[in-house]
């Protein structure tokens, strides 16, 4: 248990993310019991240890690192969270007309702003979940409507950086609603940053459930973290089927082949620069345009924030002590 909440607050550490009780239990790291945890369980367990006193802040409601400063964090997150909440409600504005977009099946909010930590400067990254045979369809219907109302970040690929993207909709993650098990996108067995990322996820618009289908489809994370709750924090933007269906009615695969060459064709221009890339595979399944993905900077950084307390991780999750090794 001790190793597992060191483990849990390292990683969000990361993020100046102290958390909560209740966060503590959801998010806990590797700790392989069959047990219930409770909030109260999870106060007294902390009270009690002289080390995990030594090793982390407490002040009742949230924890942090010993080495940081918990009230700083305190302040930080409290920020965000007013910044991510504001970000939230302009993309359900957006998305109450961008939701009849043709094949697009489920929109999650995703990457800081999942879990309201996202700075003033931040865009509004979104996932998104298409039919089957249909993304790339959909990846240009969307890109085109955003580009149109200049509602899309730009990139540089001279710099790999985003230039202007303070409120833009963010959009570079697609998936088909029949390849939601993202297992194969794993840099390594243990991609912690995927792990949470997967359970940080808020449904905004869902037709049929699917964030319950994604969630099955990786029971693997569980693995990992075997407390994650998915919690719908926020309402679900209404389906009206009969207008989908309308709009869908004169769908055919030649329209998908001609959407997909003209979306590979812009493509090709900057795909030299990055196709040795982990964070960009291009399927007609997936459509994962992360340029700049910094997955292991992360794994790196978490061990370190470990090793100053004397753990180690190995690949299949298993937390250990310096002595243990």
């Amino acid at each position: 248990m001790k190793k597992s909440i060191i483990a849990t607050l390292g990683w969000f550490d990361l993020f100046d993310y102290p958390l909560k009780k209740d966060e503590l239990i959801r998010y806990l790291f590797g700790y392989r019991s069959k047990d219930t945890i409770t909030q109260e369980y999870i106060s007294d367990y902390v009270h009690r240890s002289e080390e995990l006193s030594r090793q982390i802040i407490f002040n009742g409601e949230y924890f942090c690192l010993r080495h940081r400063e918990l009230n700083r964090l305190i302040k930080i997150r409290k920020q965000r969270e007013k910044y991510s909440r504001q970000k939230i409600s302009k993309a359900y504005r957006m998305f109450y007309f961008l939701r009849f977009i043709p094949y697009i099946k489920a929109v999650f909010i995703c990457n800081n702003l999942g879990y309201l930590n996202a700075d003033l400067g931040s865009d509004i990254d979104l996932f998104i979940v298409t039919e089957k045979r249909r993304i790339w369809s959909a990846r240009f219907y969307l890109t085109g409507i955003l580009k149109m109302f200049n509602m899309r970040p730009k990139f540089d690929f001279s710099s790999f950086t985003s230039l202007d993207r303070k409120d833009k909709i963010d959009v570079n993650f697609y998936i088909t609603e029949d390849s939601l098990d993202l297992s194969a996108v794993r840099f390594q067995n243990l991609d912690i940053y995927l792990i949470y990322w997967l359970h940080q996820l808020i449904p905004i618009y869902d037709v049929g459930n699917l964030h319950s289908s994604l969630m099955r489809a990786n029971q693997w994370t569980r693995e990992f973290l075997p407390f994650a709750q998915n919690i719908d924090r926020y309402r679900r933007l209404r389906s009206y089927e009969f207008i989908r269906k309308v709009l869908l009615k004169s769908s055919t695969s030649l329209e998908e082949r001609l959407w997909k060459k003209i979306q590979m064709k812009y493509l090709s221009k900057n795909i030299h620069t990055f196709k040795n890339r982990e964070g960009v595979i291009i399927s007609d399944n997936m459509i994962k345009l992360h340029f700049i993905d910094r997955r292991r900077e992360y794994y790196k950084k978490w061990e370190d924030n470990l090793r100053k307390y004397g753990i180690f991780v190995s690949n299949k999750g298993i937390l250990e002590r310096e002595g243990d090794r």
